[in-house]
């Protein structure tokens, strides 16, 4: 185990080609970095565990498994990496093939992983690069731009703007500022859209299940979308679907109230019906 002390938040990178990566993060002074093989009886596991290196630079304490050329795929050398180290300290890792989980709360949160799992608690901004994988993520405070090639994909809460694309089921519990999310395949679920969204969905149905204010734009080709608007909330509709039926509850008005927000919502499928209709919340 190497122990690093700190004064404060740390900044931390971390370069892993094979194996688990734990973050932990929590009240106390230093940074602990701890490696040891995945599989202790297998050779290679134990020297690329001892090959794991600490150093800083700057500011920052970086932390490197041995590297290889070529991967291809499973079973290589593996590495099982547990670093503890103060709340709010701004992380940045690449897993090329493993999992990575960050638990307790972070400041900036970059991670890079190209096959494989992610579970974060909660970071001020994140930046993921996935491959093929999944992902959890439970709270991000500020911005979150999250892109990745395949896999399933949950956001908790969003507090600031949500960049988010990728092909395979995506669910995204709340967002507060503005959202962007794109798919080519798989179902898409935002729950409370809080400042307005862009959606687009080549293939899949779509799903909002409690639009609150600003503007929503849903673009579809091949799925039924599903709209829930806030009670007490005023709404200028424009639905379209080239083959589907639209459906509508909300009652015809002059226009909102005083103190009513507000939503626009544009709406366009190909394939597929639209509903538009009150939330439940």
């Amino acid at each position: 185990m190497t122990v690093v002390p700190v004064d404060g938040p740390a900044s931390l990178r971390i370069e892993l080609e094979v194996g688990k990566l734990d973050v932990v993060a929590t009240d106390r002074p230093d940074v602990t970095i701890t490696a040891s093989p995945s599989n202790p009886g297998r050779s290679g596991d134990r020297a690329a565990a001892d090959a794991v290196r600490v150093d800083r630079v700057g500011d920052e304490i970086v932390v490197r498994g041995p590297q290889k050329r070529r991967l291809l795929g499973p079973g290589k050398d593996a590495v099982d990496l547990v670093v503890e180290l103060p709340e709010t300290s701004a992380v940045t890792a690449l897993v090329r093939y493993g999992s990575a989980r960050l638990a307790g709360r972070f400041g900036a949160v970059s991670v890079e992983l190209p096959f494989g799992q992610l579970s974060l608690d909660t970071a001020e901004r994140l930046e993921l690069k996935g491959g093929h994988g999944d992902y959890r993520v439970t709270t991000v405070t500020g911005d979150a731009d999250v892109r990745f090639k395949w896999g399933s994909t949950r956001v908790g809460h969003v507090g600031g703007r949500l960049q988010l694309s990728g092909d395979g089921p995506i669910m995204v519990d709340r967002t507060d500022g503005p959202a962007d999310l794109k798919t080519s395949t798989g179902p898409l679920e935002l729950g409370t859209a809080g400042a307005g969204a862009t959606i687009r969905s080549a293939y899949g149905p779509v799903r909002v299940r409690d639009a609150l204010r600003g503007v929503i734009r849903i673009d579809g080709a091949y799925g039924n979308v599903d709209v829930g608007v806030r009670a007490g909330t005023a709404v200028w509709l424009d639905a379209t679907s080239q083959h589907g039926v639209v459906r509508t509850d909300l009652a015809a008005d002059s226009g909102p109230g005083t103190g009513e927000e507000t939503l626009e919502l544009h709406v366009r499928t190909g394939y597929g019906s639209i509903a538009v209709h009150r939330s439940s919340t």
